[in-house]
């Protein structure tokens, strides 16, 4: 009986070892997967908002673009309801009392010279950008699908940048990128738009 016992306190010393690896492991292995999860979430949420941030950016730039491309005086009535891209362009016009003396005036944005081409170009960039077709869910395809559309986005406005001379420099990350096309006239800056050469 007594040498059953001294067998089972031997055991115990002998396994304590092991039994203290484990429970350590356990330990480290729970707090691991824990701090993985809660720095898994915030790159997650950065690499979103980024993402968000500059198709914002693109979409902002098309419709600046397609008011540019439109005639700052008011459309005759033909009794048709105005595309989307119409509709965009007139609500940026319309500014809230407050900030009357802040907004700009949508009859000094500069005039591109006409252009079938680049206004094709600009109509799909704010359909690859419109914010209300764009899906927020968050699973595997709906992410692709999204990183789909910027990347033709991305590709839609270094096009159009190529025909108007001005260098789209902003990369998915928000950060600046080395431009792939300098401006062929001007400063490169949306003001200079008018000045810029429609390249056919």
């Amino acid at each position: 009986m007594s040498g059953i016992m001294n067998d089972d306190i031997l055991d115990s010393v002998l396994d304590l070892e092991e039994t203290s690896y484990q429970a350590g492991f356990d330990e480290g292995k729970a707090d691991g997967l824990e701090a993985g999860y809660t720095e898994g979430r915030i790159f997650g949420i950065e690499r979103g908002y980024h993402k968000a941030l500059e198709m914002g950016k693109l979409h902002g730039r098309a419709l600046m673009l397609n008011a540019c491309l439109f005639d700052p005086n008011p459309m005759p009535d033909n009794g048709l309801d105005p595309s989307p891209f119409e509709a965009a362009v007139v609500t940026t016009q319309d500014s809230k009392p407050g900030n009357d003396n802040n907004a700009p005036d949508p009859s000094n944005l500069p005039t591109l010279p006409e252009n079938s081409r680049l206004k094709k170009h600009v109509e799909t960039l704010l359909k690859l950008t419109d914010p209300q077709t764009l899906s927020e869910e968050n699973t595997d395809e709906a992410v692709e699908a999204f990183d789909d559309r910027m990347k033709k986005a991305v590709a839609k406005a270094k096009i159009i940048d190529r025909m108007i001379a001005e260098p789209y420099n902003m990369s998915v990350s928000g950060d600046p990128i080395e431009n792939e096309s300098q401006p062929t006239s001007g400063s490169g800056n949306i003001e200079e738009l008018n000045n810029a050469a429609v390249r056919h």
